[in-house]
């Protein structure tokens, strides 16, 4: 019964706030004191500020523009209430004022005045990342601090639309990359609060990318625990998105044999939704990654590397799989690219290409793929196909990274070959193979691999564009596809007795370019037309 009275009373509360256009403690003087010792209604406080018309909202500038002053200032008070309520009042107000459609300057004048936005906005800032740097303050009030963050980023579809982001750009703000990163630097932070640390230093990175300062304190922190944080909070939740597909597909297996004959396509279809579902929750966590990977260099030792604790205990070599970036970022990929129904899996498939051709680019990250000594098994997804089920190929030996990622390469370029040819991501994947062999030619590196499987796969998407040209035509252009493969191949026939294993591979090499013969007869016959 108290419970609901006090809820009563902060809604009696917001009906006395906008009632009138002036400030509520000029008729109770203790009105905001009372105020933000209630609970907030964050539901009902946005739905009351939403409601209000554009007269209304001009009208009740001035109330807005108290309202705020006096949560920026409730907040620099000690008394973790009040600033509580404070910080999920000035959430809720955003996020109503933000239904009208985009952050724009008209809605920074209503919510503070643009005299004293700047000032405000630094003030709140600063305060914030006190509250997430400083270990005296709870938990509650560094998570809240975070979603306050990331609540006035994401207030609108797109970050341009948001010119509160502004105020996070602010050279005076930088005390908030720092924040960021103290957290990652700290196991129990990191396990409370990695995931919105990562996520909101994403967003401040992607807005306004010209003038952005985070694009270049991340290009430059060589903070080891800091990166190391960064790569756990991702490789962590990839792994466990991982493991739940792969539960998913031991559950569906488990039904027994009548099961599978009647529900067949049920299941297959089951299974598409949950890589759906996976791929929708950790796009933020590819985008994170593509940004660590692109712009610090550093970062990319921290792909293969462990912390040496991990929340506080030491990790055995059995954890291997969870807690290495990379091999979970393969297992991954191998579950993303095999759906691309949608735009936004096919986005993601894109990203993990992009990603996989940053990592390919760098000369240390080519050597660690290379490295003998680091080999490891990493499962891969395989899609249903006529002949085979769809399962995870858990009878990998341990082999060095770059095998995983040829041998995914291969599985992407086969089993994808069909009349809607998704043409750019085929040139991601044939770029990732280029840049591979062109390590190896430059740097003489004998990989030993079984090179018929992308023999053939090359040939194999040969002939079916081929084939396919008339249709495919009114998409993209077939040469441009077609030279990218026949470039691959030149390599292995010109400079293959530099990196190929042996003088056997070499010969195979020819053998199965002239077994496949047709497939080039017929390249050359389309190109005469």
């Amino acid at each position: 019964m108290d419970r609901k009275e006090l809820k009563q009373k902060v809604l009696l509360f917001y009906d006395q706030l906008f009632s009138k256009n002036e400030d509520p403690a000029k008729t109770n003087p203790n009105f905001w004191n009372e105020f933000f010792l209630l609970w907030t209604n964050q539901a009902k406080l946005e739905e009351c500020v939403g409601r209000l018309s554009g007269q209304q909202l001009l009208r009740l500038k001035p109330v807005f523009n108290i309202l705020t002053s006096q949560c920026v200032t409730v907040v620099q008070e000690e008394h973790n209430i009040k600033a509580v309520n404070a910080i999920q009042t000035l959430i809720a107000v955003v996020r109503g004022l933000a239904r009208r459609g985009g952050v724009g300057f008209d809605v920074i004048d209503i919510l503070f005045g643009f005299d004293v936005a700047e000032e405000q906005m630094k003030k709140l800032i600063e305060r914030l990342c006190e509250f997430l740097m400083h270990e005296e303050h709870p938990n509650v009030l560094k998570k809240l601090s975070l979603d306050a963050f990331l609540s006035l980023a994401t207030v609108t579809d797109k970050l341009a639309e948001n010119e509160l982001m502004r105020y996070f750009l602010n050279s005076n703000n930088v005390v908030l990359f720092d924040a960021i990163v103290q957290l990652l630097n700290n196991s129990t932070s990191r396990k409370l609060h990695g995931d919105s640390a990562v996520l909101l230093l994403t967003l401040l990175i992607n807005y306004c990318k010209h003038e952005n300062q985070f694009i270049a304190k991340l290009s430059i922190l060589d903070d080891e625990l800091a990166l190391h944080g960064y790569s756990h909070v991702i490789s962590t939740s990839l792994a466990e998105h991982n493991r739940f597909f792969q539960n998913h597909l031991s559950q569906s297996e488990s039904k027994g044999m009548l099961a599978s004959v009647t529900n067949m396509v049920g299941t297959m279809f089951v299974a598409e939704d949950v890589v759906l579902n996976s791929v929708k929750s950790d796009d933020r966590l590819l985008l994170a990654m593509y940004e660590a990977v692109h712009l610090n260099r550093n970062f990319i030792t921290t792909l293969t590397s462990m912390p040496t604790q991990v929340d506080g205990t030491e990790m055995s070599a059995s954890q291997d799989e969870s807690t290495n970036l990379f091999v979970a970022f393969l297992t991954y990929c191998s579950v993303v690219i095999q759906d691309l129904k949608s735009e936004r899996t096919r986005d993601a498939a894109k990203l993990c290409f992009v990603i996989l051709t940053c990592i390919a680019d760098d000369q240390y990250a080519n050597g660690v793929m290379h490295d003998v000594n680091m080999a490891f098994r990493i499962p891969l997804y395989r899609a249903p196909m006529r002949h085979r089920k769809g399962a995870f190929d858990k009878s990998r030996p341990l082999r060095p990274l770059v095998v995983t990622v040829l041998d995914l390469l291969c599985e992407f370029i086969s089993s994808h070959l069909m009349r809607q040819l998704p043409n750019e991501l085929f040139g991601w994947a044939l770029g990732i193979v280029q840049r591979i062999i062109c390590y190896e030619k430059k740097c003489r590196v004998r990989l030993q691999y079984d090179w018929r499987a992308l023999w053939n796969a090359l040939i194999s998407l040969l002939r079916f564009v081929v084939q396919q040209e008339a249709h495919l035509v009114q998409s993209f252009d077939v040469f441009v596809l077609c030279q990218k493969v026949v470039t691959i191949l030149n390599l292995f026939i010109t400079f293959g007795d530099t990196f190929l294993p042996d003088p056997t591979t070499y010969d195979h090499l020819y053998y199965e370019i002239i077994r496949q013969r047709d497939a080039f007869d017929n390249l050359y016959s389309l190109g005469l037309f």
